[in-house]
């Protein structure tokens, strides 16, 4: 019974929910839902769902029919159909109007107001985050929300001034300062809760402060020749400014976070090949010890076309190399060593091992073979010879002529043959002398219906019975 009474008060309710009066809005995007609280006793005139704008500078989303802004959706039918029911003013919110990027909260969020909101000033090269308010919230601090964004364009870093002055009461300042050469930046965004708090202790400070907010990163083709410290970018060079990288290797690009000591062209501008597709990189073996009047000459990394019926992706493709490359250019020894490979095509077959210093070589399948796509061979360093038959035969063989059938078995017997012809009739014989009639008989009475025809009726007349 309980149960039953509970149903009929949660239809009482949503019925009250959608009651004259009360009919369903939908807010679209920049208002928000509320109660309108034109309850009035007199008139009669009950509280209703209304949309209103969202104060200067906030923002909200557009209802979703049958949900978010939507009167009519049932997680509001409760609270809308006790506000209807109420006997007084009800100017409670059902939905919030955000703040957004550039922007801070300087009016709270209360159940019934959704709050104010100024722009970001505190600094020229920081601003805020967009809040989502959901419900109600305190206010905002601008020095506080107004540096939890970088506002630096691409290839800039933030960093403080350090033009601290007692004597002139200056403080330190963010700045936005442009990357050295060879490095760049994403173009502002969200500071970590640790950044904000660099910008708010600098800004505070008593003392100069040039520490670095953010960073620039080391573009690719570059490598890091100047230190990044807490208080410097550091700097970088190019791979192209050293003759062992012109064209064969170069560096990635390197994301840099916070301190970062220097790396070296070496080690770092032979990281990545060069080569074309179908290109394989490797040491030339080059090396001679110095020998007057020449000096010495290292070995070099270069590129070669791969074999026939062999292919490579181009060198960009194939990821960051080991230091491989690194030792043989500074090797005091003839160093021929493959840093990539080229793989088997489908149609043929590994006719030359693959080893550290020979890329191999193929062999068409011929023929006699079929070839099919996805089936070559993948070489990713030293690979034994494959042999036709088990490589081709991968991919379909056509197979010898087999041998002639065995001859069928014997058929079965034929049928019967045809009856032979009758033979001719006998002659008749004479007839014989016909009898004397006897006398006729008395006729006798009309007998009932037979016991079957009776049993025919019987079962025909139920039947017609039973479909009349």
């Amino acid at each position: 019974m309980l149960q039953n009474s509970n149903g009929l008060v949660l239809l009482g309710v949503l019925a009250l929910a959608f009651a004259t009066g009360a009919e369903a809005v939908q807010c679209t995007s920049g208002k928000y839902l509320e109660m309108n609280g034109a309850y009035n006793a007199g008139t009669p005139t009950a509280n209703a769902a209304q949309c209103t704008n969202c104060p200067t500078g906030m923002t909200s989303v557009a209802f979703t029919a049958g949900g978010y802004g939507d009167s009519a959706a049932p997680q509001y039918a409760v609270a809308l159909a006790a506000a209807i029911a109420q006997t007084s003013v009800n100017n409670d919110l059902l939905t919030f109007c955000s703040v957004p990027a550039g922007k801070w909260l300087d009016g709270a969020v209360t159940a019934t107001s959704p709050g104010t909101v100024d722009a970001c000033t505190v600094t020229a090269t920081t601003t805020s985050v967009a809040t989502v308010i959901t419900g109600a919230t305190a206010v905002q601090t601008e020095l506080v929300q107004c540096i939890t964004a970088s506002a630096c364009s691409a290839t800039e870093y933030l960093e403080l001034n350090g033009l601290y002055n007692a004597g002139t009461t200056t403080a330190n300042a963010a700045l936005c300062s442009d990357c050295p050469t060879g490095m760049t930046a994403d173009a502002g965004g969200a500071l970590t809760s640790a950044q904000s708090s660099i910008v708010s202790t600098g800004v505070a400070a008593s003392a100069i402060d040039s520490n670095l907010v953010t960073f620039c990163n080391v573009d690719a083709g570059s490598w890091l020749s100047g230190a990044v410290t807490a208080t410097s970018p550091g700097t970088a060079s190019s791979c192209l400014d050293d003759g062992r990288f012109l064209r064969s290797t170069s560096s990635p690009l390197t994301t840099i976070t916070g301190a970062t000591g220097v790396q070296t062209a070496l080690a770092q501008c032979t990281k990545v090949s060069q080569c074309a597709a179908n290109e394989y990189l490797s040491s030339d073996g080059g090396y001679y010890a110095a020998l007057s009047p020449f000096a010495a000459a290292g070995n070099k990394l270069v590129c070669t076309a791969c074999p026939t019926s062999m292919t490579a992706r181009l060198g960009t493709k194939q990821g960051i190399l080991n230091g491989d490359g690194a030792a043989a250019v500074v090797a005091t020894s003839v160093n021929k060593k493959l840093m990539t490979f080229c793989d088997v095509q489908d149609d043929a077959y590994l006719s030359t091992a693959v080893t550290a210093s020979s890329p191999g070589a193929t062999t068409a399948c011929g023929a006699n073979y079929a070839s099919r796509s996805l089936s070559g061979t993948v070489i990713t360093g030293a690979t034994s010879v494959q042999t036709q038959d088990v490589k081709c035969l991968a991919i379909g063989t056509i197979g010898p002529t087999g041998a002639a059938g065995a001859d069928g078995a014997t058929g079965a017997a034929g049928a019967a043959g045809t009856a032979g012809t009758a033979g001719t009739a006998g002659t008749a014989g004479t007839a014989g002398t016909a009898g004397t009639a006897g006398a006729a008989g008395a006729a006798s009475p009309a007998s009932p219906l037979s016991t079957v025809t009776a049993a025919v009726f019987g079962a025909v007349v139920p039947a017609v019975l039973i479909m009349l």
